[in-house]
Formats: structure tokens, C-alpha cells, sequence
């Protein structure tokens, strides 16, 4: 029944700064990514993204439920749509999925999944249809059906509907069981499964679904056990597999299956497996299942709802998304190299992205070995995908439906000695001191969809002071300071002030007992504007023992003026506790 495209709902950039942000009148929310990464709105207004493609050429195809083709070039949204299907948009049906072809550059095909509106001769079914891209448009007339699924149920959900072509020129096509199990465990349909096809050398005049030129012979049931088209059968027993992803160098493709009660999975593709949905979801055990045709084959990595033994790092209810990070070897701003050959998947329900490393598969005692990348993404992320630039592409239904883009800031160093100010690798104008700590430009350009910029995430001692520059004069910013006490064993032992532009904002300041105790987080939230000269000075000052402060995060606040809990206009500096 997942995805269901739901409508959309508020989310934090992370759980222990939600209190911080709540306090903000137009409730702006932040994804939480690791230092170093920013995001950035690419196009807004999309209703129900469904799919995302990269074109040879950089430009940017992005599927919506209720059936349009968007095209975005240079980072901009083309003002109409290359194509409108007529679709049925019902539940989880629509324009669901599309890929480029291999030869694109040349022949400017593309292929669309998209479930077709009944007649009073046609009952409702997806379909793959391949359209020929002449600039931004679809060029009229140019639609050439291939392959048309089995007849629809009246249930709406489980239609699937990833297309990718493989490394061996493949179309790849993902699709659901229609909300029957034992749809998954047959070859004499085409739902739940994974299809493979060849489409070189489709031309006009060909009828849907041609055996004579759609079937690969070394398909696992070509003349084993299926007939007809279903010979076009790759692997089956899946539930409802939206999303799925090529790695361009190895050919591996993981295929994310959306579970039903507890378990959502991570497949590896391999030839004729069966991954056992209706008889089994998540790990099988120390014994396969007996299933349908084809030997069983367990997930490579999976995580629960947090309602099954054991419970796993990641708790979601859909996984989508999928991006292998392979970028081209010439992409101008590609992550650390600790990201190569990492999967990227997304989960539509929690909205979070988490990377999965393939030489770290799960196994049943272990299932989920995934590692945590960004929370509190816009709401209902539905798909990913990479972007020329090494950025991660991720479209989502939330806040009108966005396609949002994660890029890497170079500008990060490592100073482990402190450094002076105009140093490389020092903090922005930082002064005494000196630990190891990360130093970023302000970012103050999201302006519709406010990032949070970490300034330094690990802690200082003792007298010291910070100018965060590059701000806007005169706009108002959030400048969070996190806290927790590692050494003092009561209140008394750790006191100090602290001033910003010149105000006093913390005044004998424990963190002990703002906390309640050690090794407890507490936050405090100062609404500040920028000076004229662009800066907001912070100065820690000890009164006994040492000041000490963990992290400090500025984020830009987008309509002024905001009034406070008095009712009037802040300005200078205001402050709260969390």
C-alpha cells in the first residue's frame, strides 16, 4: 500500500534543534546533513514528483503523478510541460517512471511508465511508451507503444514503475503486484517483478508487446516455464518495487521493495531470483522459504518499522529513492571520495537519506548496516538521482513538490592547531583558543528554503570569540549554541557570560544546570541581525572554571520583521531556552 503519495506533512532538520525552530512564526523547516553539505531548492511547484532523469546533456527530467513531463535546464524550470499524459492518478497510479535511452544523443527517445485510463474497450493497465525529445518538447505523434501490463484490479496501490536501462543496453522495468501477493509468485503475469526487455530495434507499425522483437533470449524463462510475453520475466516475488538503480560501472542494480508490516528491503538483482513476497519479507533465516519459480534470494540490507526484533539503526515505512554514488570522473563538486560506490536510498514516510555501503551487506541477525546522511528532508522524498556536478538530486510531494539539490562545500578545512583569522583552515575570525575544529563560508543564498550552516561542530575552552561574516547587513538570523557539560559533576563549577554584537545574551551561564546534569544537550537560540559590515560577533568570556561551547549554527531567517512573545518587532538580539 506504500507509497501512497500522502499529503504533505511538517518536518525538523533534527530531532534535538525541533523546540528551537518551533519558536519561529512562519515555521521554517532545515534538513540535517553532515558538515560540509548544503541544499538547495532546484524547482518548486511541481505537485507530485514521481521520478527523476539526467539527460547526457545535464538537463533535468522530472515525471508528476498527474501526468506531466517536466524539463529542467541550467537548473531552471522549463515553463511548460514537454508532455501531458492523460493518466489515472488514482492511489498510487499515474506517469510513474522514466528513462533516457542509450543512444539519446542521436535518437532522442525516452520511455514513460503510466497507467492508462479505461475505455469502454480497454480496462485500466500500465504501460511503457516510448516518446522521441526534440529540444524541450515531445515531439508530436511520436508515441510508439511497447509494453502493456496486465489489467488492474480496483485497487489503486503496489504498481511499481522505476524504468532504467542496464549497462547491457536493457530497458529494466520495475512493477507491483496490484495489492495481490500472488501476483509475485507466477510467471504467467507481469506483476511483481522485475521485466527486461530490448528495445533497439522497435520502430512504427510494431504491436505492443512484439515477442518477436521485445524478448532477450537469455532471459531466466525464455522457453522455461513462461510463455508469450512473460518470457520478458527478469526476477520476481516483489511487492511493490517503485524505485530502483543502475551502478554505471559495475552493471549491479538494487532494487528498494516497499514492504507491508515490518520490513523494508534493499535486493540485489540477480537473474531469475525470487525474493519471496507473499511468503516472506526481510530476512529469510538460516533456511530459504519454499517459493514459486526461481531460487529465493534474500535482501542484501533491510530495516524495520522499529516493531520487529532486532530493531534497526533505520525505523521508516516506504524506502524509495536509490543512487548509486559513482560521478563522473570530470564532476566539478562531487562528495568526499568516502562516498564513492555508497548506495543512497531514501524512505518516503520518515523523510530521511541514508547511504549503504555493498561490502557491509546485512544478514538476518544484522539486517541494516546503513549509515545516517540527512534527516528532515522536504516531505515525501520519492525519488533520487545524481547530478552532472557529483550533487545529489531528490524530488519530493512535500511543500508543493520540489526537486532539491545536495551539494559539497570545498570550502571546509580541518585546522587542527586553532589558527589565526585569514588563515587557511582557521575559523571565520576566530580568536584564542585551539582544538581541532571546521571552518565554512556563510551560506545565505537559500532564500526560499533556508539550509542550516554549521559553523564548527566540536568544542572550545576558555576565553575565545567567533565573527561569523559574509551575512546579509541588516537581515536577521538564528545563531543556535549547543552545549553539554563534560567535566563538571554539579552547578558552580563551569560559569561564564556570553555577548553577541556587543549585547550580553547568556549572563553566568551553567551549563550543569541548564541541563540538568552532565552529558546532557541543552540548546539556546538568539535571533540576531547582521551589522552593517555583514557580522555577528560572539564572545565567551569565563567567570569560573572555563567557557565552553560544542557547536554553534546560524540559519537565515526569511521574513522580517517577526514579532516576538511580546508582540513588537525583534530586533538585536533575542533569546530562548531548549
Amino acid at each position: 500500500m506504500k507509497p501512497n503519495f500522502p499529503t504533505r506533512r511538517s518536518h525538523s532538520f533534527r530531532n534535538a534543534a525541533r523546540a528551537v525552530i518551533e519558536t519561529l512564526e512562519q515555521r521554517i523547516q532545515f534538513t540535517a546533513l553532515p558538515l560540509g553539505f548544503t541544499e538547495s531548492v532546484v524547482a518548486a511547484d511541481l505537485g507530485k514528483p514521481t521520478a527523476i532523469d539526467v539527460l547526457p546533456d545535464g538537463r533535468v527530467l522530472v515525471t508528476t503523478q498527474d501526468g506531466d513531463l517536466r524539463v529542467l535546464k541550467n537548473n531552471a524550470l522549463v515553463a511548460s510541460p514537454a508532455l501531458h499524459l492523460d493518466v489515472d492518478s488514482a492511489g498510487e497510479r499515474g506517469l510513474l517512471g522514466v528513462a533516457h535511452d542509450p543512444n539519446f544523443a542521436s535518437n532522442g527517445f525516452i520511455y514513460l511508465y503510466h497507467t492508462v485510463k479505461p475505455t469502454d474497450t480497454v480496462s485500466t493497465h500500465n504501460e511503457v511508451t516510448r516518446y522521441t525529445l526534440n529540444g524541450d518538447a515531445v515531439e508530436e505523434g511520436s508515441a510508439l507503444d511497447l509494453l502493456q501490463l496486465n489489467d488492474l484490479t480496483g485497487a489503486t496501490n503496489h504498481n511499481g514503475g522505476a524504468l532504467h536501462f542496464g549497462t547491457d543496453n536493457l530497458l529494466y522495468i520495475a512493477t507491483g503486484d496490484n495489492a495481490r501477493p500472488d501476483n509475485s509468485q507466477t510467471v504467467g503475469n507481469l506483476l511483481g517483478k522485475i521485466l527486461r526487455i530490448d528495445v533497439s530495434n522497435s520502430t512504427f507499425g510494431d504491436p505492443v508487446n512484439d515477442t518477436d522483437k521485445l524478448l532477450s533470449p537469455d532471459n531466466p524463462f525464455f522457453n522455461k516455464g513462461a510463455t508469450g510475453i512473460y518470457q520478458a520475466i527478469y526476477a520476481l516475488g516483489l511487492r511493490n518495487p517503485f524505485t530502483f538503480a543502475v551502478q554505471a560501472d559495475t552493471g549491479q542494480i538494487f532494487v528498494n521493495d516497499v514492504g507491508q508490516d515490518t520490513w523494508e528491503e534493499i535486493d540485489p538483482l540477480i537473474v531469475g531470483r525470487n525474493y519471496g513476497w507473499g511468503k516472506v519479507e526481510g530476512f529469510a533465516g538460516p533456511l530459504p522459504p519454499v517459493v514459486g519459480p526461481g531460487p529465493y534470494q534474500d535482501p542484501i540490507m533491510a530495516y524495520n518499522h522499529g516493531n520487529a526484533t532486532p530493531v534497526t539503526a533505520a525505523t521508516g515505512a516506504a524506502i524509495i529513492g536509490g543512487a548509486f554514488y559513482n560521478p563522473d570522473f570530470n564532476a566539478s563538486n562531487p562528495f568526499p571520495t568516502s562516498y564513492v560506490g555508497k548506495y543512497f536510498f531514501a524512505d518516503l514516510g520518515s523523510n530521511f537519506i541514508r547511504t549503504f555501503d555493498p561490502a557491509n551487506p546485512g544478514n538476518a541477525s544484522d539486517p541494516d548496516t546503513s549509515s545516517s546522511f540527512a534527516t528532515g528532508t522536504t516531505s515525501n522524498p520519492t525519488s533520487l538521482a545524481l547530478a552532472p556536478d557529483g550533487g545529489l538530486y531528490y524530488a519530493a510531494i512535500g511543500s508543493g513538490g520540489q526537486l532539491m539539490k545536495i551539494s559539497y562545500s570545498s570550502t571546509f578545512a580541518i585546522n587542527a592547531g586553532g589558527g589565526a583569522a585569514g588563515t587557511v583552515g582557521a575559523d571565520s575570525h576566530y580568536s584564542g583558543g585551539g582544538s581541532a575544529i571546521l571552518r565554512h563560508v556563510i551560506d545565505t543564498s537559500h532564500v526560499t528554503n533556508p539550509a542550516p550552516q554549521w559553523v564548527y561542530e566540536t568544542y572550545r575552552y576558555g576565553n575565545f570569540s567567533y565573527t561569523l561574516d559574509g551575512l546579509e547587513a541588516g537581515k536577521m538570523y538564528d545563531v543556535v549554541l549547543d552545549f553539554s557539560e563534560n567535566r563538571a559533576t554539579q552547578t558552580g563549577e563551569r560559569v561564564f557570560d556570553v555577548a553577541m554584537n556587543g549585547n550580553v545574551v547568556l549572563n553566568d551561564y551553567d551549563i550543569f544546570a541548564a541541563a540538568g546534569g552532565a552529558f546532557i544537550a541543552t540548546q539556546q537560540t538568539f535571533r540576531v541581525a547582521a551589522s552593517d559590515a555583514g557580522t555577528i560577533d560572539i564572545t565567551f568570556t569565563t567567570v569560573i572554571g572555563n567557557a565552553r561551547v560544542n557547536a554553534i549554527s546560524v540559519f537565515p531567517v526569511v521574513s522580517v520583521p517577526i514579532t516576538g512573545q511580546v508582540g513588537h518587532p525583534v530586533v538585536g538580539v533575542t533569546g530562548s531556552v531548549h
